[in-house]
């Protein structure tokens, strides 16, 4: 696929991510936060049960079987319960566009932090002055914006 086809996907996914995380902070300030997050995961339960009857089934390993080999593997759905939390209550404290700029910067500085350690499989990549300002400018543009 085209690199420009993707970076196109990306900022759509983008927009969104920010609608996702004004209507589940919207929904959490109607029925509480974690009625809400109950909600996002039981549709997106029922989603993922249709996607895989439909379309995965015989393509993958077992679940089990992956989740007794490495059973880390399952730490996302954690970590993305957590994150449905904290997004949802924090765009309720300092609105989707603080929350979203955070979310982009640490995602950028982490995601550097990984492709620069190797870690997960990927292939290193190297430092280099370019790549630090662009993250201090990254994350001094966040702390100007809570100003």
């Amino acid at each position: 696929m085209n690199k420009n086809i993707l970076y196109i996907i990306i900022f759509i996914m983008g927009i969104i991510t920010a609608t996702i995380n004004s209507a589940n902070s919207m929904l959490a300030d109607k029925v509480g936060l974690f009625e809400s997050v109950l909600v996002v995961h039981l549709i997106g339960l029922t989603t993922s049960i249709i996607y895989y009857v439909f379309l995965e089934k015989d393509k993958k390993q077992s679940l089990m079987k992956v989740i007794k080999e490495k059973p880390y593997l399952i730490l996302g759905g954690f970590i993305g319960s957590f994150a449905v939390v904290s997004i949802s209550f924090s765009v309720q404290q300092i609105g989707v566009f603080l929350v979203s700029t955070a979310l982009v910067a640490g995602q950028f500085v982490f995601s550097f932090i990984i492709d620069m350690k190797g870690w997960f499989g990927f292939e290193k990549v190297q430092m280099n002055k370019q790549k630090i300002a662009s993250i201090i400018l990254m994350l001094v543009g966040v702390m100007l914006l809570t100003l």
